[in-house]
């Protein structure tokens, strides 16, 4: 039985296990999917565990360890957004026990905003609340297609650190750092604004924003998922903004993660195992299921 972790904590509100586990069922792998919920100080020793044991495919990371990984990997060349971000989700590891990390919130978050809001990204204004690594994915995503991108967070410095490494990798994006105390205009300005910070999750009712400055038309994408309507999300609603929670983004975050795995399982085994369109709609169902909605 191979095993593939989730790494993060805390682990609670996470759905990743449904769906991936449904992947692997429906290609007839013997693969378990498990929630490894773990301290800083713990995350060293797990890795070099998985590092060590040929029992694993991967892991994915999860908040808060998507920057703290990277030290404690073998390589994150071969993917531009792991580099440009500076944050990884994904980790395969290869059969030399070589780590390589990979940054899938970044297509995960472009094929949700595209497909489930419908929003082109070709010269808007965009606000991103949040300079975790979910907030690094959302800016490499479409730093090269806006007009412009604020990044805002309690703590300066850290929208500060995403503007100055995104600019390495994209020196033309209009990439500008605020203290999300002060983004007043920003929101009344935006056509798209990203919560891209853990409020909201489970039963937090703070908002990142004050909702009153929204506008009829805007733009809202929430990266929390659990629950499937934040109070972001229905206030936003109230106001006539199209709105949508992180659920498509978790699931296709979690698809590209999947292929990577199957990728690396078929190389070792020598098997031809293709998650086709039925292995993408059983992990789509899975999901649909386990939070009762009709669409992701």
């Amino acid at each position: 039985m191979k095993k593939v972790f989730l790494i993060g904590h805390p682990l609670g509100h996470s759905a990743s296990e449904v769906f991936q586990n449904a992947g692997f069922r429906a290609l007839d792998m013997s693969v378990s999917y498990e929630n490894c919920d773990i301290e800083r100080s713990q995350l060293l020793s797990t890795v070099s565990e998985i590092k060590a044991s040929d029992d694993y495919l991967g892991f994915n990371v999860t908040i808060p360890y998507k920057t703290d990984i990277i030290r404690l990997l073998d390589n994150v060349d071969s993917d531009p957004y792991a580099k440009i971000t500076g944050a990884v989700n994904t980790v395969v590891r290869k059969a030399s026990g070589e780590l390589w990390g990979y940054n899938t919130d970044v297509i995960g978050f472009c094929e949700a905003v595209e497909k489930k809001l419908g929003f082109d990204f070709t010269g808007k204004k965009v606000l991103v609340i949040g300079a975790g690594g979910a907030g690094r994915a959302v800016v490499a995503s479409m730093a090269g297609k806006v007009a412009g991108v604020v990044i805002a967070d309690i703590d300066l410095s850290r929208a500060d650190r995403i503007v100055c490494e995104a600019k390495k990798g994209m020196p033309r994006a209009n990439l500008t750092s605020k203290n999300a105390g002060d983004i007043d205009e920003e929101i009344r300005q935006a056509d798209l604004v990203v919560n891209a910070t853990p409020l909201g999750m489970g039963k937090d009712t703070r908002t990142p924003i004050n909702t009153d400055l929204l506008r009829e038309g805007q733009y809202l994408f929430d990266v929390v998922y659990n629950p499937i309507e934040t109070i972001l999300l229905k206030k936003a609603k109230e106001r006539g903004v199209l709105c949508s929670n992180g659920l498509s983004m978790l699931f296709y975050q979690g698809w590209h993660a999947f292929r990577l795995w199957i990728e690396e399982y078929n190389k070792r085994s020598g098997k031809k195992l293709y998650p086709d369109d039925k292995v993408h709609n059983k992990m789509v169902e899975a999901l649909k299921k386990h939070f009762g909605v009709d669409e992701l």
